[in-house]
C-alpha cells in the first residue's frame, strides 16, 4: 500500500514520492509537493526581481534629485558621471 499525504497548498491527496525530503519532519517529507513548491518558489524570484527594478529605478531618481547628497558620501563622480 502507497502511503499518502495532503498538500495544503493544492489541498490534493498524493503519494509520498510527489513531496520533496525534509528530514526535520516526523515523516520525513515536505508539508508542500514538489509542484506546489516549484510554483512559490518562482512567484518569489519575480517578486523579488520586480522589487529590485523598483530600487534601481526609484536610486536612479534620487541620484537625479539630489546629487549633493551622492558626492557627498562618494557614491557619485565628481564630474556628474554617475
Amino acid at each position: 500500500m502507497v502511503k499518502m499525504k495532503r498538500c495544503p497548498g493544492c489541498e490534493k491527496r498524493m503519494a509520498l514520492n510527489k513531496f520533496g525530503k525534509n528530514k526535520s519532519l516526523r515523516d520525513g517529507h515536505s508539508c508542500n509537493c514538489k509542484e506546489c513548491k516549484s510554483r512559490t518558489a518562482k512567484w518569489n524570484r519575480k517578486l523579488k526581481a520586480k522589487q529590485s527594478n523598483n530600487r534601481i529605478s526609484f536610486m536612479r531618481i534620487f541620484r537625479k534629485k539630489y546629487p549633493e547628497i551622492y558626492r557627498e558620501i562618494g557614491l557619485l563622480c565628481v564630474n556628474g558621471g554617475g
